[in-house]
């Protein structure tokens, strides 16, 4: 073996070393709150990291909230509710299908050119023009600037004007705003055992979690646990019995940040949230003559 590989191998057993030492302490600690000497079994010992999970069901539910309040601000929610206003607004802007003098872009992997028509914006690759899909509609409003000049190339500067006005609100990049998921660093890392339900450690060597993220899961919530080269294994939270000790040892070391790593997932989201909130408020009131006439 190279040095390289030698210094790798080091780092991992000193992370193991430390992991073991503090799982020794947690069993220590919880034999002393019931007042027994003796270590822990192999199953006393996730019996009692559960009763620790059921009681941070709060804060989990908190922190199901905001990933539920997060995605409706960062995914196919808050992109649908731009693109039907979007729809709305844009319509009618030609009688007949006319071209814009506007650099082709891609969709679906087509070449297109950008249109105005009686349905508002369309694509056009060959001869039909198709009316825009709400994914098509950030196409268009990520060549914001080219699409604003060549409506005023083609002096439809009453459209232009609008069109810039759209964007104000909801510039093209804020499609996800940045923020679907949230990546958080662990105060201490966690040690995942070597045989734990992990198909992509092909490497045998423990592995090392040092960042967090929460995802609204059906019927609750999971988090990911990552390594520092971005592996991951999923936990799903449950108040049921635990399956087995590992996953117990690892929940005992996620317990203790727990209150923190919610804090912080609450902090990054809030901005995110107040953003998307925001913008569709606006876009409400900019152009709500056109949507009352819709019936939005």
């Amino acid at each position: 073996m190279d040095d390289e590989y030698m210094k790798e191998v080091d780092k991992y057993l000193q992370f193991f070393a430390k992991a073991r030492a503090d799982y020794k302490v947690m069993e220590k600690s919880f034999a002393e709150m019931d007042g027994q000497t003796t270590q822990l079994d192999a199953k006393k010992f996730p019996e009692r990291i559960q009763l620790l999970a059921e009681k941070d069901m709060q804060l989990w539910k908190r922190a199901e909230t905001i990933c539920l309040e997060l995605n409706e601000s960062t995914n196919d929610t808050f992109r649908h509710k731009v693109a039907d206003i979007f729809k709305e607004v844009f319509v009618k802007m030609k009688s007949k299908t006319v071209q814009l003098p506007v650099e082709s872009t891609t969709r679906w992997g087509g070449k297109y050119k950008i249109c105005i028509s009686r349905d508002g914006f369309a694509l056009r690759r060959n001869i039909q023009a198709t009316p825009l899909s709400r994914g098509d509609i950030w196409t268009v409003l990520k060549m914001g600037d080219q699409v604003e000049q060549a409506l005023r190339t083609m002096k439809e500067d009453k459209w232009a004007d609008k069109f810039k006005e759209f964007l104000s609100v909801v510039p093209a990049e804020s499609e996800g705003f940045n923020g679907e998921s949230i990546v958080l660093d662990l105060e201490k890392p966690i040690f995942i055992p070597n045989d734990f339900a992990y198909s992509t450690n092909s490497t045998k060597l423990p592995m090392i979690a040092v960042k967090a993220i929460m995802h609204k899961n059906y019927g609750g919530i999971r988090i990911d646990l990552l390594d520092e080269i971005g592996r991951s294994i999923e936990l799903r939270v449950a108040t049921s019995e635990f399956d087995s000790s590992k996953y117990a040892l690892i929940y005992a070391q996620l317990h203790s940040q727990l209150p923190a790593l919610v804090v912080k997932q609450e902090a990054l989201a809030k901005p995110i949230i107040e953003k998307a909130n925001k913008a569709i408020k606006e876009l409400n009131d900019k152009f709500s003559r056109e949507l009352l006439l819709a019936g939005i």
